[in-house]
């Protein structure tokens, strides 16, 4: 989730802030539980019966309430305290919060609706969006992205002798997957590809050699399991994802795949996916973008949406935030 600010003496249109939603909602759920457990044992003492009423959770901002009977209440609110933050302490003068995948699909050709396939370096998912509006029953996520494929081709060039194991040889690995990693476009090939062998210069001047672990270790993006993990593959994520929406959206979202995040900029997984979702749906259309500035999709998308005269109108003021309070301005800010 991204919230867009606007800043003083600023003439670009916007500054980008990150909010981990699934960081808070963890947190905060887990506390939730700890209390409840406390509270049940005090009530159960005394014999009383205990009520749990969950008020709301409102999904765009992973904020929520919850009460307990007696004088024990607990109100969590990560999004108003953002904007607070935002408003007193950086004093920006308006701000809004916008889905990242809706920002990522605006920066290809200006696009509202399509499926954002995102790929980056701790999650991966699949968004579908009808005419600027998220279908969230069909969003789909996995905590499997570009740091699990570092950590593959690690172990793979491990095997062959080159010990990667402290966290700065991390660093020299995922430059490795960046610079030189490819997958066959093709599927069952990625094994057996008959490309030449790659060298890659270490900081200490070391050259080494590289052959099919760049290949092997890449063909988890399409197939985890051959690396000992239970995930589906990002073809099987956009599959799903499509066939979990009604059938009227299905052959648009077909029509606008966007690819982006930095690790679908790997060489080859364009044309791979493509093809995997060929496949998937025989003999429809299926369409895939992949822009080249796809590892900045978002920061772009909401540069470009910041800049319209149209979207004016949407940003929360510093007044406004003055008038009503935090807590108002949360909720009125529901962009999908």
């Amino acid at each position: 989730m991204f919230s867009l600010f606007q800043l003083e003496d600023h003439t670009g249109p916007l500054y980008l802030h990150t909010v981990n939603q699934s960081l808070f909602s963890t947190f905060f759920f887990t506390l939730s539980l700890f209390l409840l457990h406390i509270r049940s044992l005090a009530l159960s003492a005394h014999s009383r019966a205990l009520s749990l009423s969950l008020f709301g959770y409102f999904y765009i901002f992973g904020s929520f309430s919850l009460s307990l009977s007696g004088s024990l209440s607990l109100s969590l609110y990560p999004f108003p305290f953002s904007s607070q933050v935002m408003f007193e302490n950086m004093n920006v003068p308006a701000m809004y919060v916008c889905m990242d995948a809706l920002l990522a699909l605006q920066s290809a050709a200006g696009r509202t609706t399509g499926l954002c396939v995102q790929c980056g370096d701790g999650v991966t998912s699949v968004v579908p969006i009808w005419e600027g509006h998220i279908i969230h029953n069909a969003v789909l996520r996995q905590d499997f992205a570009g740091r699990d494929l570092t950590d593959i081709l690690s172990l793979r060039l491990g095997e062959c002798g080159h010990n990667f194991s402290t966290s700065s040889h991390k660093e020299i690995v995922r430059s490795i997957k960046e610079k030189l990693a490819c997958i066959s476009t093709h599927s069952g090939k990625g094994s057996s590809s008959p490309e030449a062998a790659k060298t890659f210069s270490l900081p200490n001047g070391v050259t080494i050699s590289l052959h099919n672990e760049l290949f092997s270790s890449m063909e988890a993006i399409f197939s985890p399991k051959t690396a000992g993990l239970e995930f589906d593959g990002l073809h099987e994520l956009a599959k799903e994802s499509i066939l979990k929406c009604d059938l009227d959206c299905r052959k648009d979202l077909k029509q606008n795949m966007v690819l982006c995040g930095k690790t679908t900029l790997c060489h080859g997984l364009l044309e791979r996916f493509s093809d995997e979702m060929k496949k998937s749906f025989p003999g429809q259309r299926v369409k895939v973008v992949a822009p080249p500035e796809r590892g900045f999709s978002t920061w772009i998308g909401g540069s470009i949406c910041a800049g319209l005269s149209s979207f004016q109108k949407y940003w929360v003021s510093q007044k406004e935030y003055e008038e009503h309070g935090p807590y108002r301005v949360a909720r009125a800010i529901r962009p999908c």
